[in-house]
């Protein structure tokens, strides 16, 4: 990508020293999203061959200014949406931002976009106001929210969560779940993620990827799935939840994806779910999870009800793109 400002100069960062610089500054921003530039090469490497997918360094000598990152939404029905993100590494000049985010927008529409996602950190308002200067809509809010779990008490849970047992749900954790029949059980996590999660609240709805790769993603995962857990009935995978492992800052975690099947919610699951990875990663030695929701979704009360508390938001702003 070529700048129409002769001081911006890109720089490839999806290998090599690029990627361990933007695999840094990503972990600084989100410690919670931390990863290692090892698994964001592995990340890469599933990501489609015809679609593109690129990260961006701009320095100032050898001094970090910002990263960028565009891509093609490739796990989506509808074609040819693209989403963008911009994470500065200072306080840059509003100027100097909206030539990168008009560089950005200019370099999607070469490829074809019909419409745009930006996801930004509140945190970086000028970038907010550049986004919808530039045409884009404000379409949600994402708080961000963390439990010190030192504060976290997992006996005040442990009734809950043996109610739910009573009630005929196991939870186990899915190290366990997979330790036998290991490739029916993994392609049955697969169908449970790709339906569940099709009710995340996103600008878009989410069809998943093909079992292969997502197998790959489980195999990489596997040193970490003692702390995430399912819910079975029966036979029956009826919820699940998880909370990798950070291979940058060990005392914090993620929590990822939770669902639960239709016909079993307003039952606890989630909570009890929830609650047993929040227990097993403060017996690991984590201090801190982290996750974000969208405002109003059921899970960010659940998560508040759990200890999470509020410290910023992801902001989403879509365009389309006029013929």
């Amino acid at each position: 990508m070529i700048s129409r400002n002769p001081n911006i100069q890109y720089t490839p960062a999806d290998e090599g020293d690029g990627l361990c610089i933007y695999a840094e500054h990503a972990s600084r921003t989100w410690p919670h999203f931390a990863m290692t530039a090892e698994d964001y090469a592995f990340h890469n490497a599933l990501f489609p061959k015809d679609k593109v997918h690129t990260r961006q360094l701009v320095m100032d000598g050898d001094e970090l200014l910002l990263t960028t990152r565009h891509f093609y939404v490739h796990w989506i029905e509808e074609k040819n949406y693209y989403e963008f993100a911009v994470i500065p590494a200072k306080e840059l000049p509003k100027e100097f931002l909206t030539d990168v985010v008009t560089d950005i927008l200019t370099e999607v529409r070469r490829l074809g976009a019909v419409k745009v996602i930006a996801m930004i950190d509140e945190r970086f308002g000028t970038l907010t106001d550049i986004l919808q200067e530039q045409g884009m809509t404000f379409t949600q809010s994402n708080p961000m929210t963390r439990v010190d779990l030192d504060e976290f008490k997992p006996g005040d849970w442990a009734n809950f969560i043996q109610t739910v047992k009573d009630s005929g749900i196991q939870i186990m954790s899915l190290a366990e779940y997979f330790s036998e029949d290991t490739a029916a059980r993994q392609k049955q996590y697969w169908e449970a993620d790709c339906a569940w999660s099709k009710d995340i609240p996103l600008p878009y709805v989410i069809e998943g990827d093909p079992f292969e790769k997502y197998q790959q993603r489980l195999e990489h995962d596997k040193d970490g799935m003692d702390c995430w857990f399912v819910a079975l009935d029966g036979n029956k995978l009826v919820g699940i939840t998880e909370l990798p492992k950070n291979k940058v800052f060990p005392e914090w975690r993620q929590t990822g994806f939770t669902g639960v099947h239709r016909e079993y919610r307003k039952r606890g699951i989630a909570r009890a779910l929830k609650a047993s990875a929040l227990t097993q990663a403060k017996l690991q030695g984590a201090k801190y999870v982290g996750t974000d929701n969208e405002e109003n979704n059921p899970m960010l009360a659940l998560n508040i009800e759990l200890g999470f508390k509020k410290f910023g938001a992801m902001k989403f702003f879509e365009m389309k793109i006029e013929e």
